[in-house]
């Protein structure tokens, strides 16, 4: 019996980084062509935050990339 597939739910943690980046990009664009101050302020405020999970899923991207490669190393030096 084949069972139906069934796609995994992502969270917005999951997104990458490039998702981040145009969600913020529309948000400052929209804020700054709209002239209500409270909502442009609160897209001000949205853009910053998907700016901020830009560079903390960056941060965590560049760990791991370093970690790798240390691994790596140690892996090659165990060879010879």
């Amino acid at each position: 019996m084949v069972k139906p597939y069934k796609a995994s739910l992502v969270g917005p943690q999951d997104f990458p980084i490039d998702y981040y980046g145009f969600i913020a990009v529309i948000f400052g664009v929209f804020g700054a062509m709209l002239s209500d101050t409270r909502f442009v302020r609160g897209l001000a405020i949205l853009s910053q935050v998907l700016m901020a999970l830009i560079l903390t899923n960056t941060i965590k991207i560049i760990t791991v990339r370093l970690k790798n490669e240390e691994d790596q190393k140690v892996v090659e030096m165990a060879d010879h």
